[in-house]
């Protein structure tokens, strides 16, 4: 007992030790709050890395110098092994008590970071949460690693050998990440396409199919109605001229040659308006001076119709500094009049009655929820909320303008579409929730399969499944690169958007992960700018592809690797010792 309290109280209790360890903890703290509070910043992730990286090499330098070399120089390893010690079990023993002490201390570090993430609750707290946090465990692997090492440099009795090949080992592997970002440039066609951004319109079709009576089958049974021509009626004033006719029947032919006139609704429910389409069209007397629009009754008498009047909420006064776009914070997702607040509204107590007893539709709550947190990645991971600029227009949802660009199906179509364009902005939650539901919902009919016969050479899929040449390439011909790819990837995050984050972190270009998406084998295309029925999709599933390198096969690696040089150092030490 008198053996196991000395040698704990000596490391534990050590000037070098704690001076080294309340400070590398100290700074790792603010550098992590830092982190949590501005945002995710590349450079901030791998600084707290090379900090324990520096803090670990250093500890285990102090205590297996002192264990090994110092000991027998000093006359404490004779002393021990006169009080009945075995020599052979001393630096077993020994080395125990600096691991339980050194993985301790790991353990305490981690749950610190993982208690100062759940106060600040960060943007995206998933790569917290499934990377950067169990990452560190890492470090247990890497520590058995410089052990064996310190064992096999120390064992001829040079602490000043040790501590220079363990250095030198150690500024190698701070400076890993900068090396990965460094290879990029040496690997052609980095660049490949992945599937995730598909992830959150297909589990919304998953709901869909799942939940027969929800909102979302809903939706996709009742946005149907926008893919029937007698929605909108076009008429000519009553005071038009003979040059206005004229043109008015060029504009009804090409709308009727390209159905526009359905395409239009289909248009502005895209971006949020589907209640006062006509307004829209009426207003602009720069493009509609001889023209009048009108919403059908067929519409106007629609359960589509009726759920969008039934669900809107007024806002009592537009604020152009809160729209949506404004900023990437929580308060544009929950703040008064957003999205978060408008799904709220939708589950109050009246609202779910009003909805089962007109709609029939059950389980709001549950879905609603589902929905806030698809919602959630989405914005985090991919690109709604952004504000893009091209030349004199501005899309206040970027990714958005890409399912419904109906800009070269004729000269007439910026005659309906631009005007909304040039002057929308996005107003509050029940506009935006019109928008990703009608847009999220719409995608799924046009998504094409990755997987079979549809695999093509710059797909992710055929990356991560076929493409080994160039897996080598990055994973293999750079052992250097494998430390900080087991720090993001100890734990695989469920969301294959999350891991090709992270791994954008450490190398930017390729995807780690994608989502493998399934032919309809009985899907069959019909006009591409329609809605379609949730059971006549293009895709019937899909489900996340493996990793494109397992991270185990690095673990085992440094294992083997580690435990190898803990014995032979072990050898050739004890053949030192024996007179």
């Amino acid at each position: 007992m008198n053996f196991i309290s000395f040698n704990f109280k000596r490391i534990l209790f050590s000037k070098y030790f704690v001076f080294s360890t309340i400070s590398i903890l100290l700074l790792s703290l603010i550098l992590w709050t830092i982190w949590l509070l501005v945002k995710i910043e590349i450079y901030m992730v791998w600084i707290v890395f090379a900090t324990c990286i520096i803090w670990l090499t250093s500890i285990d330098i102090y205590t297996i110098s002192n264990i090994m070399i110092d000991d027998v120089k000093n006359g404490v390893f004779g002393l021990e092994v006169r009080k009945g010690k075995k020599p052979n079990l001393l630096i077993w023993q020994k080395l125990l008590i600096s691991k339980v002490i050194i993985w301790s201390t790991i353990a305490f570090a981690m749950l610190i970071f993982y208690c100062l993430t759940l106060i600040f609750k960060p943007l995206r707290i998933d790569m917290f949460l499934d990377g950067y946090i169990p990452g560190y465990t890492v470090f247990y692997t890497l520590d058995i690693l410089l052990t064996g090492l310190c064992l096999l440099f120390g064992s001829g009795l040079s602490s000043k050998l040790m501590s220079f090949v363990i250095s030198f080992f150690s500024a190698i592997l701070v400076f890993s990440p900068l090396i990965g970002v460094l290879q990029t440039i040496t690997i052609k066609e980095l660049f490949i396409q992945e599937q995730t951004l598909n992830r959150v319109p297909l589990e919304i079709q998953k709901m869909a199919r799942k939940n027969q009576n929800g909102l979302v089958s809903f939706l996709y049974k009742n946005l149907l109605t926008l893919n029937e021509k007698n929605n909108i009626e076009i008429s000519l004033m009553e005071d038009a001229d003979s040059q206005e006719i004229e043109t008015y029947e060029q504009v009804k032919l090409k709308l009727n040659d390209n159905n526009l006139l359905e395409r239009i609704l289909i248009y502005y429910t895209s971006v949020g308006q589907p209640i006062d389409v006509d307004n829209y069209l009426n207003s602009n007397s720069n493009y509609n001076k001889y023209l009048k629009f009108s919403i059908t009754d067929n519409y106007k008498n629609s359960d589509l119709f009726n759920f969008f009047n039934d669900t809107k909420i007024e806002q009592e006064e537009f604020k152009p500094n809160n729209i949506f776009i404004s900023d990437k914070s929580m308060e544009q997702l929950k703040g008064k009049n957003q999205l978060f607040d408008y799904m709220d509204f939708l589950t109050t107590e009246s609202m779910i009655k009003n909805l089962e007893d007109n709609y029939s539709i059950k389980n709001l709550k549950t879905e609603i929820k589902t929905l806030k947190d698809l919602f959630l990645d989405y914005w985090n991971y991919q690109r709604f909320g952004i504000k893009a600029e091209s030349g004199s227009r501005v899309y206040n949802v970027g990714y958005f303008e890409k399912s419904f660009d109906f800009y070269d199906v004729s000269e007439f179509a910026n005659y309906f579409f631009s005007s909304i364009n040039d002057d929308y902005g996005l107003k509050d939650g029940n506009q935006l929730f019109i928008i990703l539901m009608s847009n999220f919902i719409f995608q799924t009919s046009v998504l094409v399969p990755n997987t079979g016969e549809n695999v093509k050479k710059d797909f992710a899929y055929n990356f991560v499944y076929n493409d080994w040449k160039k897996r080598r390439q990055i994973f293999l011909t750079n052992p250097v690169l494998s430390l900080p790819y087991m720090y993001l990837f100890t734990k695989i995050s469920k969301k294959p958007e999350v891991n090709n984050a992270l791994m954008e972190t450490l190398m930017p270009g390729p995807a780690i992960q994608d989502l493998a998406m399934f032919e309809n084998e009985d899907y069959i295309e019909r006009d591409k700018w329609s809605f379609k029925d949730k059971d006549e999709l293009p895709i019937q599933s899909f489900e996340n592809t493996k990793l494109a390198f397992n991270p185990i096969y690095y673990y085992m690696s440094y294992l083997i690797l580690g435990f190898s040089f803990i014995f032979i150092g072990y050898l050739i030490y004890i053949r030192k010792l024996r007179p």
